[in-house]
């Protein structure tokens, strides 16, 4: 056969598997589900193990350093016993104080991985071994709302300004080592590490000079499983209403970058006060959508954001995967943000 057949016949082929491949109905596993806690006390929070129990969802439990008095703690201890007898399955979300900075990245890792270690020790002596635990790196809440002013009124300039600012090799450098170690204690604990941080990182061609503009570093080999902030709501606050095309979008490079180790968060259900007020899902049917998209980009593992709007079993539906409609606006945002991480 001449060379420009067999040339012809393998582009044929291949237009034909990416046919295949946007038409046929694909292969998915179950889907795993989790759920965000932030603002509950641990004496209220036994009044969702209905909705985690009918969906089998992993509870994500935020446990606060500067809230974590004696009396706090014994309602902690009170609360993962019963959770446990339950048959609850939970993850720790340790975070630190507003004024060290709440999510752990360059500028606390030493405080946060010196917490961390102290929490699971303690709760050890209390004979109580959690599955995994939950690292959510961000930037500190006040650089955070500062890239998004920035970023919202289109400061180009100063945004690369403050941006180039915020960059300190050896903080960096230091950080990293430090969450490397404590992923080496979690796992002698048998603990599952998940670390979960903004999908701004999915950009494979800027994610290191974005980690250390934000002061968060993602390891290799040093989690077990990883997950990105999809959340709709948020963009809609910065640019209006748009489909869940984000969240497809975002689960594909996510899944294509991490693999098995992929997942994603969704949201926002219900309303939140912090970092900034933010008014979120009131409909299962947005939440649905949204699910329906990470599914038909191939992940499974997800995490809604937050337990305290979800009111009732229906919020966490395995509903089927559905590719969202192309959407202009978000092509235009996101082809903006690949143009604003190669500037900064």
């Amino acid at each position: 056969m001449p060379k420009s057949s067999i040339l012809y016949n393998d582009y044929i082929m291949k237009y034909l598997f990416i046919i295949w491949c946007l038409f046929s109905p694909p292969i998915f596993g179950m889907t795993h589900f989790g759920t965000w806690s932030e603002w509950s006390s641990f004496n209220n929070l036994p009044q969702k193990f209905d909705y985690l129990k009918k969906s089998k969802a992993r509870l994500h439990l935020a446990i606060k350093k500067d809230e974590l008095t004696d009396s706090n703690f014994k309602d902690l201890i009170s609360f993962l016993k019963k959770a446990e007898s339950e048959k609850i399955q939970y993850w720790l979300w340790p975070l630190l104080s507003k004024s060290d900075g709440y999510w752990p990245n360059q500028w606390n890792m030493s405080i946060y991985s010196q917490y961390v270690r102290e929490l699971v020790e303690r709760l050890e002596k209390q004979n109580l071994h959690p599955q995994g635990i939950s690292i959510d790196l961000e930037p500190p809440p006040e650089k955070l709302e500062k890239y998004l002013k920035l970023l919202q009124e289109f400061k180009i300039k100063e945004l690369h300004q403050f941006s180039s600012d915020g960059i300190d090799e050896n903080l960096f450098k230091n950080a990293s080592i430090e969450l490397s170690s404590l992923y080496k204690f979690l796992k002698n604990k048998k603990m599952v590490t998940h670390i979960v941080t903004t999908p701004f990182l999915l950009e494979p061609k800027y994610t290191l000079r974005l980690q250390k503009v934000f002061g968060i570093p993602i390891i290799k080999d040093c989690f077990d499983y990883i997950s990105f902030m999809a959340y709709r709501s948020e963009f809609e606050r910065l640019i209006g209403e748009m489909n869940s095309r984000l969240v497809y979008d975002y689960s594909l490079k996510a899944k294509e970058m991490y693999g098995e180790k992929a997942g994603i968060d969704l949201g926002v259900v219900g309303n939140i006060e912090f970092p900034h007020k933010l008014t979120g899902y009131s409909d299962p049917s947005r939440l649905w959508e949204d699910i329906a998209a990470a599914k038909a980009a191939g992940i499974t593992k997800i995490q809604v954001y937050c337990l305290e709007g979800i009111h009732s079993d229906e919020w966490l539906k395995d509903v089927e995967p559905k590719v969202p409609f192309w959407s202009l606006k978000f092509f235009f945002t996101n082809s903006f943000l690949t143009f604003l991480f190669s500037q900064i």
